[in-house]
Order: C-alpha cells, then structure tokens, then sequence
C-alpha cells in the first residue's frame, strides 16, 4: 500500500513541476512580447510637435518615416491653446530637416494610428528638444466620409454640359 501512495506522491509531484515549468515559460513570453518591446531602443533626439488633433495617438504609438519606424511617441499634453503635443522620440542617428513635417496617419481604413514623417528640403537639422514646424492633424473617417458625400451631392446637382435648364433632382 505505501509503495502504490509513494508512486502517486512522485506522479503527481512530477504534474505539479511540469505546471511551474510551464508558468514560467509564458511569463517569459508575455515579457518579451509586452513588456520588452522597446528594449535596447534608446531615444537620441527628441522632437516636439502640436496638431489641433490626435486621435488615436498614444503612449509608444510608432513614428514612421517613409513605413519605417524610427522612434515612439514618449510625451503626451495639451498646450494652453489645447492644441496636442506630442514629444517623439527617435531612435539614434535619425536626423529631420527644418523643412521636415509631421502628420497622423493610419494603417489602411480601420488600423492604429502613427505619426508619419516627411522629409523636407531644409538645409539644417532641427535640434533635440525643438519643434517641428509643419504638421497635419488626424482626419477622422466620419470627416472623409462627409467629404466624399459633399462632394458627390455638387457633382449631383452640376447640369451636364448641354443640359441648360435640366431639372434638379431633389
């Protein structure tokens, strides 16, 4: 009887090892996954930039130049105009021009928000802890989509070319 127990005692103690080794492996995933990203990325330069709007834009979201990502989004606030600054950070040996501009743009129609960056033609690099002059706020789908049925409502009520006095359509 004490040799069947004992038996069960070390199967059993050899579930509960497996279970640990198995906790301990996804805390070291979920690490390196969520908590790592950004390791080993030091910010060198850090660039301010207002927009009268940012949605969707927090916290670590990417700065792009060009699809690449060169640096995150380390500062958020509002001004006393309540304009949004942003403090970018990018990574080592990225260097923006004073003609350079920044804007919020989104992976595809419904994907997350980054900052996009576009190279200018200025002949000086814009310090560390100065602003960028030029940016473009987020546009929001509801105002794309305003736009587009603004403008497909003129286009509508437009007579055709030898349509003088056509009737207007309601």
């Amino acid at each position: 009887m004490d040799a069947a127990l004992n038996g069960f005692a070390r199967g059993e103690a050899k579930e509960i090892l497996a279970g640990l080794a198995a906790l301990v492996l996804l805390g070291a995933i979920f690490f390196f996954s969520v908590l790592g990203q950004g390791l080993g990325r030091v910010a060198s330069t850090e660039l301010i930039a207002r927009f009268s709007r940012a949605d969707g834009i927090t916290l670590k979201s990417e700065v792009r130049i060009s699809g690449v990502r060169v640096g995150r989004v380390v500062g958020q606030s509002l001004d006393e105009y309540s304009r949004v600054v942003l403090t970018l950070g990018l990574d080592p040996g990225v260097k923006l021009d004073t003609q350079a501009s920044a804007s919020i743009a989104t992976d595809g129609l419904f994907g997350a928000k980054h900052v996009e960056i576009k190279l200018g033609g200025g002949d000086a690099d814009i310090p560390s802890g100065e602003e960028i002059a030029y940016t473009e706020p987020a546009m929001l789908i509801e105002d794309l989509l305003e736009l587009i049925l603004s403008r497909a409502r003129e286009a509508r009520a437009k007579p055709k070319p030898g349509e003088k006095d056509a009737p207007q359509r309601p």
